[in-house]
């Protein structure tokens, strides 16, 4: 078995605080190996770049998914359902009546379990059985400099030593079967076009939750969906 590099790009949407006017909160993002990356961001790029270049006025130098016009979103959609796995997972805030997200460090700490929860649901479901690294980028907007520190020993951690129930053989066992290294960076998405395409496909998902506008049949069919509801939990 190759043993290969892994990617995590990953980006937030919605405002997720006790007081927001935001029913829903989602991290979005796509996974990719060593060996689809260059593929996958040289062709993200490109379009970026092309649609860049023909409405700076309306852009300036970056594509948010919050002011990318349908037609835009449409293409660069469609770029992304190659060369990568998308993933999601929905935070419903209205069913979380007593949690106390009040406070950054609050935040952060609720950001963080959610994931970890992504990815160690990855991990069971297989994704990364030929993995030995593992380096997960996220957009560095509104980050507390505690959490840089923290999520890459608590992913770690989780990975490595922490044991889950298996469905199959109902034993606990860790989701990895070797060591795998963990890097957590965050990230500027002014230079970072993944990082920038994490950005649209979150946007995208709250979008269709939030607002009720659809862009789903631009999105893989296989997409990685994780509903994250009060009482979940990893077993």
């Amino acid at each position: 078995m190759i043993e290969l590099k892994y990617y995590i790009f990953l980006d937030d949407s919605g405002n997720l605080h006790h007081n927001s006017g935001d029913k829903y909160f989602f991290y979005g993002g796509l996974i990719v190996n060593e060996l689809k990356l260059p593929i996958l961001r040289n062709n993200y790029r490109t379009v970026v770049e092309q649609i860049i270049s023909s409405n700076k006025n309306h852009y300036g130098d970056e594509i948010k998914g919050s002011n990318i016009r349908n037609k835009h979103r449409k293409h660069l959609l469609q770029n992304l359902k190659k060369n990568n796995q998308q993933i999601f997972i929905k935070v419903e805030q209205d069913k979380y009546p007593g949690l106390a997200l009040k406070t950054p460090k609050d935040i952060v700490r609720y950001k963080n379990y959610t994931i970890k929860f992504l990815v160690v649901g990855l991990f069971l479901k297989g994704y990364f059985a030929d993995c030995t690294e593992l380096i997960l980028l996220i957009d560095n907007q509104n980050i507390a400099v505690s959490a840089k520190d923290s999520l890459v020993d608590y992913l770690y951690n989780s990975i490595n030593f922490e044991k889950y129930l298996d469905p199959v053989t109902n034993t606990r066992e860790k989701v990895s079967k070797h060591d795998i290294s963990v890097k957590v960076k965050y990230c500027d998405s002014k230079n970072h076009y993944l990082v920038q395409a994490a950005d649209l496909l979150a946007n995208t998902m709250w979008r269709e939750y939030e607002k009720g506008i659809s862009f789903s049949t631009y999105l893989q069919k296989n997409a990685h969906f994780v509903d994250f509801s009060k009482g979940t939990h990893l077993s």
